[in-house]
């Protein structure tokens, strides 16, 4: 839409005041809403109150999805300031990081429309590019995810017990490149769905997140650079159990196993508990006991040589 139809807009229902009014009544949230002169542009400027989380669920989209109504309905505006606060004003800060904020500019701003065709035009060029077949794909899986879990088990082994060989080292790091070289040749068969039949504005099927690659990155990557660290113990704990094992059950259902006769491979059941153990041991070095004894400063020992032979 351009400029003037949008301010000819503005204009019949009132002007910029008319609609933050009704702005007001529609989200009973807002505790501010105005327009506002930064650095000599016109920015549309609120605060809406977080009362819990319970009523507000999914306050970080909410106030995304505020700011780009914001800017939709305020054509002059370059760019939205939006924050949500706790009572008293005070902004939701966690550690180091402030959220429920909103900084949208209007040349980032895209509709529902460009969003969603987007993936259609990802499906058209990945088709017609030939990105391979699920039947090839999931063999390669089956044989790609019992070296991974055999990679873990000896990962974690030779971090928990400290005890490892030159030659133990160099085979992890062969896993590793191995590894890490399929995860960076995996791609998604896209799926031969109706695309130009579809509505202008639904998401087109298919493509999405590669699940196995992010497995298999989280685990020959991610884990293996921070385990080395004690200050990434706490956040790894949380990793293995949450972000990984959901990897894991994730791959079970994307990957199409049929196609090769058979059912999900084992190894995905072995990677499930070997991520439940690890999460076991990183919780009792955080949370637990473990923290100063020898042997746990022996693991972080081999681990630390194992990273720097991998670099």
């Amino acid at each position: 839409m351009s400029l003037t139809l949008a301010t000819g807009l503005l204009e019949l229902v009132g002007g910029e005041e008319a609609v933050l009014t009704r702005l007001r009544a529609h989200f009973a949230w807002i505790i501010e809403a105005s327009v506002v002169e930064r650095d000599g542009s016109p920015v549309a400027y609120a605060r809406l109150l977080h009362v819990s989380d319970l009523a507000q669920p999914d306050a970080e989209q909410s106030i995304r999805a505020f700011g780009r109504i914001l800017l939709r309905c305020l054509p002059r505006c370059e760019g939205v300031d939006v924050q949500n606060l706790l009572p008293g004003g005070i902004p939701l800060t966690f550690g180091d990081f402030t959220g429920g904020i909103s900084r949208l500019q209007r040349q980032y701003d895209r509709s529902p429309t460009q969003v969603a065709w987007t993936r259609p035009q990802a499906l058209i060029a990945t088709t017609a590019a030939s990105t391979g077949d699920w039947t090839s794909r999931t063999a390669e899986a089956s044989t790609m995810l019992p070296m991974l879990y055999k990679y873990l088990t000896d990962l974690t082994r030779i971090w928990c017990t400290g005890r490892s060989r030159p030659q133990d080292i160099a085979k992890l790091r062969t896993m590793q490149a191995a590894l890490r070289g399929q995860a960076a040749a995996l791609s998604l068969p896209a799926d031969s769905a109706p695309l130009s039949a579809m509505p202008a504005d639904n998401a087109a099927p298919g493509g999405g997140v590669d699940h196995l690659q992010q497995l298999v990155d989280g685990i020959a990557d991610s884990l293996t650079r921070r385990i080395v660290d004690p200050e990434e113990h706490r956040a790894l704990a949380c990793y293995s159990r949450d972000t990984l094992r959901d990897s894991v059950a994730r791959v079970r259902d994307q990957e199409r196993w049929h196609l090769i006769g058979q059912e999900p491979p084992v190894a995905l059941d072995q990677l499930a508990n070997a991520l439940t153990d690890l999460h076991a041991v990183l919780a009792e070095l955080v949370w637990g006991t473990l923290g100063t004894t020898r042997e746990t400063g022996s693991a972080r020992s081999a681990a630390r040589s194992f990273r720097q032979g991998s670099e």
